[in-house]
């Protein structure tokens, strides 16, 4: 069996713990702790054989979808016990424009009834991919994007996690607990570092060829929008992430309302890149400001459309940095969630450690319009 060693700040087995036992989030986020062993050979899959003496529980389920479903017709049918427990759920499925036939609803026993799991699996109308794996999880591939996975505990479904292949991120429940723990560890005292700004149009000692093109950017915007006595912008130096290489750090005074000179917030961070010209870090979003906690992790607080509160934390490592988004009330299917950022190599494993290796169920699909003959 051949086998990879992945080196690195493993965040995804977060995951596998609560926040507060083992090495905290402070120190994952600023250590490389782990190393982990990532399996790459593939396992066959399990191929499902149907048993019509399972579907006698779903009989006025499938009678009523037989009924109701427009395009029962073009439905596909099987059962599956896909959590182990005993008693095999029903999957309906519907082709996509390939003649794959994809899952569309799940159903399970819940007391004695038959109960609809409520797991997208399509959007806008069209069918989105589904798969089953050998240790019981499902996953659902939204707008073939977001792989968001669940798992059938007591009848209803549990969702686990979304990973984003796009932005190699991680999302996964926490507890209210778990939640306030993790802002503890991350943000240590919470005090802020106040930081010496000064107006721009006084920055005439730049540093280096390294930030001019920042200068030319925050010229541009200055002329820009202080022409319409809109904005006034200021900057500072500090170095964020350790490496002993300032960052550029800018704020600005928009309508008269102060971000920056008096306070520790700022909306953009520059800093020397090997080429010899700054580049923009990807912190925050533009419009939120930010602050540096006095242990280094920069903060973020942000409403969600939802009316709760999202928490983004960064921390430099070696002129990069990486992101844990704590979220209260946020678009997810937990009231509280953790998103977290990951390296190629992290996100890889992570998929493999919710799939149990990818070990896929192939099922025996039954066309519908055939039940009952």
């Amino acid at each position: 069996m051949k086998r990879v060693v992945v080196a690195g700040v493993c965040l995804c087995l977060l995951a596998l713990c609560a926040c507060g036992q083992g090495e905290t989030l402070e120190e994952i986020l600023t250590t490389a702790l782990f190393t982990t062993e990532m399996i790459t050979t593939t396992i066959a899959p399990i191929i499902a054989v149907f048993d019509p003496g399972d579907v006698a529980p779903y009989a006025d389920e499938l009678e009523r979808i037989i009924r109701e479903y427009v395009n029962s017709d073009f439905m596909h049918y099987t059962v599956y016990d896909i959590d182990g427990n005993g008693t095999p759920e029903l999957l309906l499925g519907v082709n996509d424009y390939h003649n794959n036939i994809f899952i569309h609803d799940i159903f399970t026993i819940n007391n004695g009834i038959a109960v609809q799991l409520g797991i997208d699996f399509e959007y806008d109308g069209s069918p989105m991919p589904g798969f089953l794996f050998g240790n019981g999880v499902i996953r659902s591939d939204f707008d073939y994007v977001y792989q968001e996975y669940y798992r059938i505990v007591d009848g209803k479904r549990e969702w686990q996690a979304q990973l984003d292949p796009y932005r190699t991120t991680k999302i996964i429940p926490v507890t209210k607990d778990e939640f306030i723990q993790a802002q503890k560890e991350i943000e240590g005292e919470g005090e802020t570092i106040k930081l010496d700004w000064k107006p721009w149009k006084e920055y005439e000692n730049r540093p280096g060829p390294e930030y001019d093109a920042i200068a030319g950017y925050v010229e541009y915007d200055v002329s820009r929008e202080s022409a319409l006595d809109r904005v006034e912008y200021y900057y500072a130096f500090w170095d964020i992430d350790g490496n002993g290489v300032d960052e550029l750090l800018l704020d600005r005074k928009v309508l008269g309302c102060l971000n920056g000179t008096d306070d520790v917030h700022f909306y953009a961070c520059y800093a020397a890149a090997e080429n010899g010209f700054a580049v923009r870090q990807h912190i925050g979003d533009s419009t939120e400001p930010l602050l540096i906690l006095n242990n280094g992790t920069i903060k973020m607080i942000s409403k969600n459309y939802h009316g709760g509160l999202r928490y983004d934390y960064y921390r430099g490592e070696s002129g990069e940095f990486r992101q844990i988004t704590l979220w209260e009330n946020g678009p997810y299917r937990s009231y509280y969630t953790k998103t977290i950022s990951l390296t190629k190599d992290e996100f890889e494993y992570a998929q493999k450690e919710i799939e149990g290796n990818g070990q896929t169920i192939v099922l025996d699909w039954k066309p519908l319009v055939e039940y009952g003959r």
